[in-house]
């Protein structure tokens, strides 16, 4: 009996957990995986245009994207030079990152406070890889030759956190 409610409660448990999950499948109660009705492949000129300004002046444009996507509550998209960001749909920033190259340090004066002028001063010859907004911080992850940075402020862009490794 107790190997029951034990395999009962790691299957509910699990099931709570993937029910979560916001991408084109959803893992249903039953067990299976079922497209999420949200999600959608969109062409990149449907994309609210204050992210059509972001892509435009700091991930290489428009022309760029090869796949936007919008889903319950945030957009996605790719584009050819290997950015990866999310919006929410209001379109402000969710995360930046990229596998090619740096993200332009330009991008952080979309950020509270005077986080673009603190890395500017400090970080300016770094790499910018991933700027990540959470509901109560800023993360930001940066690299020069071997030193890895990262960086985290509150939501007022007051900075809480700075991390170099070697």
């Amino acid at each position: 009996m107790k190997k029951i409610i034990i395999v009962l409660a790691a299957v509910a448990s699990t099931s709570f957990i993937f029910a979560g999950i916001s991408n084109p499948a959803v893992f249903s109660l039953q067990g299976k995986f079922q497209k999420n009705p949200y999600y959608k492949i969109i062409p990149a000129s449907e994309l609210p245009t204050n992210i059509q300004e972001t892509i435009n002046q700091y991930l290489g444009g428009m022309s760029k994207v090869t796949r936007a996507t919008i889903d319950d509550y945030k957009y996605e998209v790719e584009t050819q030079d290997g950015y990866r960001a999310k919006f929410k749909l209001n379109g402000s920033i969710i995360k930046v990152e990229s596998n090619n190259q740096a993200i332009p340090l330009s991008i952080l004066s979309k950020l509270p406070g005077n986080i673009h002028t603190y890395v500017k001063s400090k970080y300016a010859d770094w790499k910018l890889l991933e700027v990540k907004i959470k509901s109560s911080k800023i993360e930001l992850e940066l690299e020069k030759d071997h030193l890895e940075g990262e960086l985290e402020f509150n939501g007022s862009g007051i900075l809480i956190k700075e991390d170099i490794d070697s």
